[in-house]
């Protein structure tokens, strides 16, 4: 936003941690957005996870401070990097017990949430970045889930999600979720594939991840329905992270092992 660029994250100590959301304007130098109004220092462990920007709405943060022994999903709302507030108590709702966000995502002027809980992955929606609403999660059979993640095109959400077992793939229409990560496209081996992201862009959608032989896995889908393996070049790379541009440009972040 006008050359703006904003990174969240923590500090860490010996008894927790506290967030931080830092900002790089035009100039070289980066700046600390004061904290203590926004609910990131104190004592416990407070941390932002993930942010996300789109034009009408700003920019959202996700993540959770504690309180006591609950740990609580919490979200920052700032229109231009620079100015912002913490969503009120309750924001986003949630009855999974402990929980926190673990990603923030852009949809169109809105954006999806989503995040682990003690009852298991937990999702959530906003028009506008300040109401949301909670979803109703995928079904699984445990709710020993390390990492959720999800997109969205604006019709179809698609939600992955990662435990030490490996991970799932649900694809969500109107209410109803149903497995994404079946069929004949998906590598088969005696070790689980690992997705550990997805993005939306245009009508397609991408999950990355690694296979069951720790080769990278590029799936990629329109609007989360049939999928196709999409080949990958290095087959040493290690794919962590993917983001999506307006024009379907997506960005992999990947390490290569030494």
């Amino acid at each position: 936003m006008n050359g703006r660029i904003v990174i969240v994250g923590a500090t860490s100590f010996e008894s927790g941690s506290d967030g931080r959301i830092w900002v790089l304007g035009e100039g070289a130098s980066w700046s600390r957005i004061q904290s203590g109004p926004l609910g990131l220092d104190g004592p416990g462990t407070q941390v932002l996870t993930s942010i996300a920007w789109n034009a009408a709405s700003g920019f959202v943060a996700g993540g959770s401070i504690t309180r006591g022994d609950n740990e609580i999903p919490t979200l920052w709302r700032s229109p231009d990097g620079l100015t912002w507030t913490r969503l009120p108590d309750g924001t986003p709702p949630n009855d999974g017990g402990n929980a926190a966000i673990q990603r923030v995502a852009a949809v169109g002027s809105g954006f999806v949430a989503s995040g682990s809980s003690d009852a298991g992955p937990r999702v959530w929606r906003s028009s506008d970045g300040t109401s949301w609403t909670a979803l109703s999660p995928p079904p699984t059979s445990s709710t020993d889930w390390e990492l959720v993640f999800a997109a969205s095109d604006g019709g179809k959400l698609v939600v992955v999600t990662l435990s030490e077992f490996g991970s799932r793939m649900h694809r969500r229409s109107g209410s109803t979720w149903t497995r994404a990560d079946v069929g004949s496209a998906f590598p088969q081996s005696k070790s689980p594939s690992e997705l550990v992201g997805v993005a939306a862009a245009g009508s397609r959608v991408i999950a990355i991840g690694q296979d069951g032989n720790e080769r990278p896995l590029v799936m990629v889908s329109s609007a989360g329905g049939t999928w196709h393996r999409r080949a990958f070049s290095d087959r040493a790379g290690r794919l962590l992270a993917i983001a999506a541009i307006v024009g379907g440009i997506l960005g992999l972040k990947l390490a290569s092992p030494s």
